[in-house]
């Protein structure tokens, strides 16, 4: 094959193709007539793109009658050269039935002059509905189907199975390169098709949620119901080694995601902004809404934990970090030492660059600084040393995240004889709540003051069991973590009205499953008959499900002491974007939680 000759370059279909034969470096020219035909050149017949699109005028729907001829012309002189031929063909051949559509008579005219003149060399792809999202056909159609009015031309049945533009033009190039294809016809489709009605529906959805900015939640497709696909392109997807790429509906999501931004830059409608959360906000503009500010966040050398240390510590607020591992957490300080002096002097360069720039006043402050405690959180002795040196180093305590969490496949307890689980999980955030109350209350009557405990979603599946808190009766792992993670829930919402009036708001964060080595820690040796191999599978299984990651869960937690919308989030669960309601609902039972209370003020020695 010398070159390929393309019949209409200036149809979408011709240009996508002749693009596509640049990019790849095949010589490529427009076939204007059958004179000089090279030798072994092919040729793809393109001319009937136009009569695929959607929304075709009328006066474009058919081919004059000296481009037939032309055509049949084409066809001839390349099959004498010995050089291949690719037809585009939108006719669906059914027995009995004429064409329909003027685009199906163009085919089936087309078709027969290739098997009479070039039937051993020509390789037809028939495809129906062709979509290219940039196309003012196709968009114009779209805006009919929104908006409800009547639509021209397409969808022309109740069986849609559309085929994207770039994927019709892989399908042409490589129909001329594949072996063993010549003489035979392939359905070029998605193998997906819908009804009008779905496409329909699907558009306005799309478009509801790019255009309606009260629209915030996260919607899914619905399982609209499926239609019987007119094609099957499976011979086609063996022989040519091409699979379409994009479904009928990604193809209208990305039209009408083009037609958005074309009306806003021609200013027919404003702008999509969507709302971008607190935290992230503060970050990309280099505000420090925590300015001045103290932090204490245990488990600060974990990963939730430790990336809510550098968050806090880059939105302005000085923080303390505590958790067990002494050399780590000493490592940590170092580490974020250096890494605050390289902030700092990156941020006045920037703020330097920014004044000469745009002018107006700098930007005053420097990231916070940290500072690491060690303790052994689920150790009670520990916790009261613990809180009288973080009320010695900090007299205002701002912001409190319990960020600690571990979790063991068999049943443990501490020193004085609790069950490790819930010391860690449930009684040393209500113990260190409790004995933190005066550098707490002192912020809060400053402006106030947060205290934050992430928990898992299924939490909500285990509620606590107050005859058995120590899980003597049956210990299954997860289960006891969700009803530590329980309690702590009621107790949110006992401590938050035990506190009212301090200024110290109390709330729960209910995270979705993120990507730690927590229920399996994958870093440290290999006990509990835990093998190499199920710790390859959980990485894998962590890397395939959709899960936060620990920088997402702290911002999360972040964003509650930031938001307006959770000012008010006192005593609460917070999950996802909203509030879900109090942690202590007005109809538990309240003598079941004081039960809880009572508990825990005995295990962590505390008064009631």
């Amino acid at each position: 094959m010398t070159s390929v000759l393309v019949s209409e370059t200036r149809s979408r279909l011709g240009a996508a193709v002749r693009d596509l034969l640049v990019a790849r470096a095949i010589p490529v020219a427009e076939a204007g007539n059958a004179v000089g035909v090279p030798p072994g050149a092919a040729l793809i017949v393109t001319d009937l793109a136009p009569a695929l699109m959607a929304g075709v005028a009328p006066s474009r729907a058919g081919l004059p009658e000296d481009r037939h001829a032309r055509i049949a012309d084409l066809i001839a002189a390349v099959a004498a050269q010995g050089g291949r031929v690719v037809l585009v063909s939108g006719l669906m051949p059914l027995p009995g039935v004429p064409p329909v559509t003027q685009a199906e008579r163009d085919a089936r005219r087309i078709e027969a002059a290739l098997a009479e003149r070039a039937a051993a060399q020509a390789v037809i792809l028939r495809v129906s509905d062709v979509m290219d999202p940039a196309d003012p056909d196709l968009r114009a159609a779209i805006r009919a189907l929104i908006d409800a009015s009547p639509v021209v031309g397409w969808p022309l049945t109740d069986q849609l199975q559309a085929i994207g533009l770039a994927d019709l033009a892989a399908a042409a190039v490589a129909a001329v390169q594949a072996r063993g294809v010549q003489g035979k016809w392939f359905d070029i489709v998605h193998p997906e098709a819908a009804s009008r009605v779905a496409v329909q529906a699907e558009a306005q959805r799309i478009a509801r949620l790019l255009v309606d900015p009260d629209v915030t939640e996260v919607q899914c497709r619905p399982a609209y119901p499926p239609v019987t696909a007119r094609r099957d392109g499976t011979a086609a997807a063996e022989a040519l080694h091409v699979r379409p790429r994009d479904s009928l509906f990604v193809l209208l999501a990305q039209a009408i995601q083009g037609m958005i931004a074309q009306a806003a830059q021609q200013g027919t409608i404003p702008p999509i902004r969507p709302p971008m959360p607190a935290v992230h906000r503060a970050l990309e503009t280099g505000a420090l809404p925590l300015a001045g500010m103290t932090a204490v966040v245990t488990g600060a050398t974990g990963q939730i934990g430790g990336a809510a240390v550098r968050m806090l510590l880059r939105l302005g607020a000085d923080v303390v970090g505590v958790a067990r591992g002494a050399e780590a957490g000493a490592r940590m300080a170092a580490a974020l030492a250096e890494e605050h002096d390289f902030l700092a002097r990156q941020r006045r360069r920037l703020d330097a660059e920014r004044v000469r720039r745009d002018g107006g006043a700098p930007v005053a402050g420097d990231p916070g600084r940290f500072r690491f405690v060690p303790a052994d959180l689920a150790d009670r002795a520990a916790l009261t040393d613990l809180a009288a040196r973080l009320t010695a180093m900090a007299p205002r305590i701002d912001i409190l995240i319990h960020a600690a969490g571990a979790i063991t496949r068999e049943r443990q307890e501490t020193p004085q004889g609790v069950e490790a689980t819930l010391a860690l999980h449930l009684l040393a955030p209500v113990a260190l709540t409790r004995l933190l109350a005066g550098p707490l209350a002192a912020a809060g009557r400053a402006g106030g003051a947060w205290v934050v405990s992430p928990v898992t979603q299924a939490q909500a599946e285990h509620p606590y069991d107050p005859a058995d808190l120590q899980s003597r009766a049956a210990y299954l792992p997860a289960e006891v973590l969700a009803r530590a993670q329980s309690g702590l829930v009621a107790m949110t919402g006992a401590l938050a009205e035990a506190m009212t009036g301090s200024g110290v708001r109390i709330a729960a964060v209910a995270l979705p499953a993120v990507r730690t080595p927590f229920l399996l820690p994958l870093d440290e040796p290999l006990t509990g008959g835990v093998t190499a191999q199920q710790v390859a599978q959980t990485q894998r299984e962590q890397r395939r499900m959709q899960m936060d990651t620990p920088a997402h869960a702290a911002s999360r937690l972040i964003e509650v002491m930031l938001a307006a919308e959770f000012a008010e989030a006192h005593g609460c669960l917070i999950q996802g974007d909203a509030i879900a309601g109090p942690a202590l609902p007005p109809g538990d039972d309240r003598a079941r939680a004081g039960a809880l209370w009572s508990a825990c003020a005995a295990l962590s020695g505390l008064p009631e």
